[in-house]
């Protein structure tokens, strides 16, 4: 591994192999993904156990060649197409008609965020930006994604709360603006869950 990894690993970060049964396995981080690659080389490695003395060793395997790692960029643009397929046909969108109902019960199957971080062939921050990226979010932890239109209509909302406060948008917190908005809009716990991401 390289010397970077190595030394996220002597900083106490866990390690972890990635992939399902379509996809190669990767080495991730907390927020990086690296590739993983057998070279063939003439040496035989050695595996052995620990020793029982001082003196002496199990050999508990040998290997032609090594693995390598190297830093990707996570191929996972086809899963999160299928992710958002599966959101937008259980009906998990984030629109003016569901938005005052999210987090209460409801008859919609509902996929969770942990639920689905496994099948993705990546760190996870870097889950989590693509998810971003693409529209999807996770509100009381559970996925949906959110109508583009829809987000510019509450991005719109809270610039106008801030122009009438004549607050500068550089000095105010986005939760002042939410406090502000609790008190005109009943739904303002909803939309601070929707707009944090």
């Amino acid at each position: 591994i390289s010397e970077e990894i190595w030394s996220k690993v002597k900083g106490g970060e866990e390690l972890y192999i990635k992939g399902g049964a379509d996809s190669e396995a990767v080495l991730v981080t907390r927020d990086e993904t690296y590739s993983i690659k057998h070279l063939d080389s003439s040496n035989l490695s050695l595996y052995v156990d620990d020793a029982k003395n001082n003196s002496l060793y199990t050999i508990a395997g040998m290997k032609e060649g090594y693995y390598e790692t190297s830093k990707i960029r996570p191929q996972i643009k086809t899963q999160i197409t299928e992710l958002k397929r599966r959101l937008m046909d259980a009906g998990n969108i984030v629109n003016s008609q569901t938005f005052n109902s999210l987090g209460k019960p409801t008859d919609r199957k509902l996929i969770q965020l942990q639920d689905v971080e496994n099948d993705f062939s990546c760190s996870q921050v870097e889950l989590y930006n693509l998810l971003r990226e693409n529209q999807i979010i996770s509100i009381f932890n559970n996925l949906y994604t959110l109508d583009p239109d829809f987000h510019y209509k509450l991005i719109e909302l809270l610039l106008t709360c801030t122009i009438i406060q004549e607050w500068d948008l550089n000095q105010t917190s986005l939760e002042d603006i939410f406090q502000e908005l609790r008190s005109v809009y009943p739904s303002a716990k909803n939309l601070y869950e929707v707009l944090k991401v």
